[in-house]
């Protein structure tokens, strides 16, 4: 089996942290232990299904509403009890952009910065920073969804925070508004900010993220580097042949990591598809096709997420949290289990071993926590 190194980062380099933390409604519970580390600097992605409690987390980090248990850090600031400090330094959006569809982009945030005390000055910057000085003078009602996430993007940043919460930024948007956005969104993470951004579209996280954290049901399921979890080291087979059960005990009893992929096998953490070639050829099985990949962040998501409770419970039940190359293979070592093909003698020689491991309304209180103003007391 192969070994991994994992990094396991000191508390410094952490812009976000939360420990155990809890929130019940009631008879539900949103949040269910969560730890979640989000590193200084970049873009970090908070990916799970609906429901997970994306952002039952997010209006815990920013004083929304209270935890039921845990504690939560902001750049080393215990929240809530040190929140008006902690929230000095954050900029977010967690609801639609709201902002007077008859003024003036310039206009509009310009109100924004008066209610929470901040000069004019500040409002040139951001439209600069967000690609919107040339349509300053233009009506919100005449913006593009995206360029209207842009607004919201420019009122996030009005106090030039040191982190950023978006919550799920693309929802509702074309291609060409999602792309606006993440573009921006890559901009503010390489000019060293720090960038929470949750979403369920794997896609956007991959594209746009450095780091992830991947949740269901309230808890973390793994964490990591995305290049962790995509990286060229572990790659996947996929095998088209028309015995996939004889074909799959031919391959475990070579060593390999296998299941069934629907009408195909799927094979992890192997490089070599001509030596899988020859395993099956010794025993009178011959592949239609075989397609040599990198597992991407939605088929691991998947894995994941697939059978949330016994998966996630083999993911959050070792030490730690799992890391990419971990969860990979705990969800393919999973699917294989639940496969429950019978063992059967293997082939006569003895097989090389394998290598890798197993409209118009005003901007008041939405456009002001955008422009990262402190919230009160919501649920």
């Amino acid at each position: 089996m192969r070994s991994y190194n994992i990094v396991i980062m000191s508390e410094t380099t952490y812009a976000i942290e939360t420990r155990g933390l809890r929130k019940v409604y009631g008879d539900h519970v949103a949040v269910d232990g969560l730890d979640m580390h989000v590193p200084r600097g970049g873009v970090h992605g908070f990916l799970g299904p609906n429901g997970a409690g994306k952002t039952t987390t997010i209006r815990l980090l920013l004083g929304l509403t209270e935890p039921t248990a845990g504690t939560m850090d902001i750049l080393g600031r215990a929240v809530p009890e040190a929140l008006p400090e902690a929230i000095a330094h954050v900029g977010a959006i967690v609801e639609s952009p709201k902002f007077f569809g008859g003024f003036s982009a310039r206009l509009n945030l310009e109100l924004c910065a008066d209610a929470v005390g901040l000069p004019h000055s500040a409002v040139d910057r951001v439209l600069e920073e967000t690609g919107l000085t040339a349509r300053a003078n233009d009506k919100f009602k005449t913006f593009s969804l995206g360029m209207k996430q842009r607004m919201a993007v420019a009122g996030a940043l009005l106090k030039d925070p040191e982190i950023l919460i978006f919550d799920e930024p693309t929802n509702g948007l074309d291609p060409g508004g999602i792309v606006e956005i993440r573009e921006a969104i890559r901009d503010l993470g390489e000019a060293g900010r720090t960038v929470l951004v949750s979403s369920h579209i794997l896609s956007e996280i991959e594209q746009m993220c450095d780091t992830v954290t991947i949740v269901a049901k309230g808890r973390v399921l793994a964490e990591g580097k995305v290049t962790d979890f995509t990286g060229s080291v572990m790659h996947i087979l996929d095998i088209g042949m028309r015995d996939l059960p004889s074909g799959q005990e031919v391959l475990r009893q070579a060593g390999l990591t296998v299941h069934r992929g629907g009408d195909h096998l799927v094979v992890e953490g192997y490089e070599e598809p001509e030596q899988v070639v020859y395993y099956l050829a010794q025993q009178g099985l011959y592949p239609n096709h075989v397609v040599a990949r990198r597992p991407d962040l939605e088929s691991i998501f998947l894995d994941l997420t697939d059978g949330i409770g016994q998966v996630g419970e083999m993911a959050i039940n070792t030490p730690g949290v799992a890391s990419g190359d971990q969860a990979r293979r705990s969800a393919a070592q999973a699917k294989a289990a639940n496969a429950g093909a019978s063992a059967k003698r293997g082939p006569g020689a003895p097989p090389r071993p394998a290598r890798g491991a197993s409209a118009d309304t005003p901007p008041s209180t939405t456009a002001q926590r955008s422009a990262g103003a402190s919230p009160r007391g919501e649920r």
